[in-house]
């Protein structure tokens, strides 16, 4: 199955294409030839700029890096226990799968053109892939509904990624924490002349936005973050890592975190019964695991990360935490910085492998704290267990 021509269209395809999410399955009376429907815990629908490099075939086999291309298309975000249903409308429609990857870590999909001997896999009429190695190979499915889960999806990548990278290919794969890339999967649905491609990203947990990369140091804490829902994503398809944390903003995960419960109003000058953080706001101040600073809150000042040691230092005494365990600062530079009144903290959250030194032994405690770094401090602290 030649690719070559399909290529040069494929921006075109991507913003034609009959890209659906539909939960549950095709609405009665449509007159699509195939569609899919996605059933899962979780499922979104997000537009992303794709950047895509085709390697073909050179004459001795090997893939060899060619043309970019760049293209926007919407992204079905879906977990890995998903199950795709196939819905074939009419006899002859045909199912392919193809995988887009960072092998390299260079922030570009890998596209693959195997010219005359194809790298995608077919889907059969029993729901399983295989690889396809000709176009005679695609069989023309009778009408009907097909079963794809996302498990089956993971193990054709795997398969694509060993046959990628075997000796001789050409490509190299890293599969390290230098990948900032997932993985995408291209399921073409082939009626005649017409194909529809739809794009799925699979995940493990939460659907994760663009901006965390996959290698990245926070990606497990943002994850589970999202999972959990003590910290949300900053629009549709963003995290925001690098993004300042206000005391409001931590005075809302802490409420999340602790069963966003009611709580007297604090009687704050700059918080007003309106707005978004009024609870989260009254319930830390009742718990004394914030305080007001002579009769406001300041719900807009970014947290300094020695503020965040103290405040968890109390979410560790609320939640029965050992309190005893304490370190010494003078070992680290900056340690003497750190201001009185969150000493204390500090040494708790240090004791217990909240807080570390960064790549020059400093705890940098006047840095504003970002969401990043709030994501993996909180991922260590619920990991510690209560006495």
């Amino acid at each position: 199955m030649r690719h070559t021509r399909r290529w040069q269209s494929l921006a075109l395809a991507a913003v034609l294409a009959l890209t659906t999410l539909m939960v549950p399955a095709l609405a009665a009376g449509s007159t699509a030839a195939a569609s899919i429907a996605t059933q899962a815990a979780r499922v979104d629908n997000v537009k992303r700029n794709l950047d895509v490099q085709i390697w073909r075939r050179d004459q001795a086999g090997t893939f060899v890096p060619g043309t970019d291309i760049h293209y926007s298309t919407p992204i079905n975000r879906t977990t890995r226990n998903a199950v795709l249903t196939i819905h074939v409308a009419k006899n002859g429609v045909q199912v392919t799968v193809e995988y887009l990857t960072d092998l390299n870590g260079d922030g570009k999909y890998e596209l693959l053109d195997g010219e005359n001997r194809s790298v995608a896999d077919v889907l059969l009429s029993d729901g399983s892939l295989v690889s396809l190695t000709s176009q005679s190979q695609v069989p023309n499915l009778s009408a009907g509904d097909y079963t794809l889960t996302g498990a089956t999806l993971k193990q054709g990548e795997q398969r694509a990624i060993s046959a990628r990278t075997t000796a001789g290919s050409g490509q190299t794969s890293t599969m390290t924490a230098s990948k900032v890339l997932p993985s995408l999967f291209l399921i073409n649905l082939k009626d005649g002349n017409s194909t529809t491609s739809h794009y799925f990203a699979l995940y493990e947990k939460a659907l994760m936005p663009a901006d965390v990369p996959v290698g990245s140091w926070y990606y497990s804490a943002v994850e589970a973050a999202l999972d959990k829902g003590y910290l949300n994503g900053s629009g549709p398809d963003s995290f925001n890592p690098d993004g300042k944390v206000t005391r409001a903003q931590l005075a809302q995960v802490l409420w999340n975190l602790g069963g966003s419960l009611e709580a007297e109003d604090p009687g704050l000058a700059d918080v007003s019964s309106g707005a978004w953080y009024y609870l989260a706001v009254s319930w830390c101040c009742q718990e004394e695991l914030m305080a007001d600073i002579g009769g406001s809150f300041y719900p807009d000042a970014n947290i300094s990360r020695e503020e965040v040691a103290k405040v968890l230092r109390e979410c560790g005494r609320l939640s029965g935490f050992d309190m005893e365990k304490t370190v010494a600062l003078d070992s680290f530079p900056d340690g003497a910085s750190v201001s009185a009144d969150c000493q204390e903290g500090m040494s708790w959250a240090v004791a217990n492998g909240i807080f570390k030194g960064n790549d020059q032994g400093q705890l940098c405690p006047g840095d504003t704290l970002t969401r990043s770094q709030l994501a993996v401090l909180l991922d260590t602290f619920l990991s510690l267990q209560p006495q």
